[in-house]
């Protein structure tokens, strides 16, 4: 059984070319859910978010490409308000309207 701490980390990205979006996309899903088509919600180990970002970085082009990584501490994520419909996942927001 794995016991390493996991931690929730939401991604953020703006990529222009469809094709480097795609494979981004794709890449982001191994490690969580697409709560919007570029925001995703990856509850992770250390060494699997080490693992995202490097391979995340690969994937953009720096010079015109963003991608953001928060980390959301397990206070922060109890106090998570939502309303819609949520996507299917083991990450529960607190509150849902």
């Amino acid at each position: 059984m794995n016991s390493a701490k996991k931690t929730l980390y939401v991604v953020v990205y703006d990529v222009s070319d469809d094709q480097q979006r795609a494979k981004l996309n794709r890449w982001l899903h191994r490690f969580g859910i697409a709560v919007q088509y570029s925001v995703f919600e990856c509850r992770i180990t250390l060494a699997q978010f080490n693992e995202l970002k490097t391979e995340a970085l690969t994937l953009i082009d720096q010079r015109t490409d963003r991608i953001r990584f928060f980390e959301v501490c397990v206070a922060c994520s109890r106090q998570t308000i939502s309303f819609g419909k949520m996507p299917s996942s083991d990450i529960k927001p607190a509150i849902i309207w």
